[in-house]
């Protein structure tokens, strides 16, 4: 496309008169005072959309990136790490963006530091009721170099075996909570632009990204890294998960929270991931307001960022 664009403004000498590019709407108008997309039985209190209250735990601080315990659903308290750019300031703001980790992670510094060194401040967050090591990092993503939050926590990541559950026992709830509560403690920073926040997450946080967009209005972008809706439909791995366990699919991977959103999403994956199908890609990329597709070959999942 580049090439293209290049060609058809060099080629004749002239300068292009008009800028086609397909731009996406500004959101001016976001939902910030509570939940965006509705589903019977799925309801998150309005507080979750607030500034929580939170605790720092200098132990896991990180250079100049910060530990914090948060408020969550249910009296939980969330893991997290922020960083902040150089410079940020109430009259320098910046725009931020939420790091959700897949299957077995945890909140990492290190995918925070690789942002903020980008002009962004970052929050990664932990959705498996753990804290890191002080060796975890994406390289060494492991649960094994995490551990059980000492503070009250959320289930841990059941693959849906918890679907017969009330809705707010399980997991896939409280992932979602943590990352609404982790939203909402970054747009608390008076540096950091609250109408440029945006989202990504890799696997199963490219799942709970899905279902965020949906649930919360107020991200300007959105970037699931293998993860998607629509897996009941495929033969993927994780439509196998979902589909062995009774009510999960109508109630988690269904396409509504992704029709609802208003937030410009790029779902990004390689040819041959067996976890994630590119047929369920598509049809999550199909139904967003603005969605779009990026495949990368050979790009193997789980590969390290």
């Amino acid at each position: 496309m580049l090439i293209a664009l290049i060609a058809a403004g060099c080629g004749n000498g002239k300068p292009v008169d008009e800028d086609n590019f397909p731009y996406y709407e500004v959101k001016a108008d976001m939902k910030t005072d509570g939940q965006f997309y509705v589903q019977e039985s799925v309801e998150f209190p309005a507080e979750l959309w607030q500034t929580p209250a939170s605790e720092r735990f200098e132990d896991r601080d990180r250079g100049k990136t910060e530990a914090y315990f948060i408020d969550s659903v249910a009296g939980t308290k969330v893991f997290c790490f922020v960083g902040i750019p150089d410079g940020a300031s109430a009259a320098n703001k910046v725009p931020a963006v939420v790091l959700v980790h897949g299957a077995t992670g945890t909140a990492f510094y290190d995918w925070v530091e690789l942002w903020v060194k980008r002009g962004y401040a970052a929050i990664a967050m932990d959705t498996e009721g753990r804290i890191p090591a002080t060796t975890s990092t994406t390289l060494n993503p492991s649960f094994e170099n995490c551990q059980t939050s000492f503070k009250p926590h959320g289930p841990h990541n059941a693959s849906f075996t918890d679907s017969k559950r009330p809705v707010n026992q399980q997991w896939v709830y409280h992932a979602i909570a943590s990352i609404i509560a982790s939203t909402s403690f970054i747009r608390g920073f008076e540096c950091v632009d609250e109408n440029k926040v945006g989202i990504t997450g890799v696997s199963y946080g490219g799942f709970l990204t899905c279902l965020a967009v949906g649930y919360d209005d107020r991200f300007t972008f959105a970037v699931p890294v293998y993860g998607c809706l629509s897996n009941s439909e495929s033969a993927s791995e994780f439509g196998t998960y979902i589909n062995r366990n009774e009510g999960a699919a109508e109630l988690w991977d269904g396409l509504g929270t992704l029709k609802a959103s208003r937030t410009p999403i790029l779902f990004a994956n390689g040819q041959h991931d067996p976890i994630f199908s590119l047929d369920s890609m598509s049809r999550s990329a199909g139904v967003g307001k603005y969605g779009a597709m990026l495949i990368i070959p050979r790009f193997l999942h789980g590969r390290k960022f």
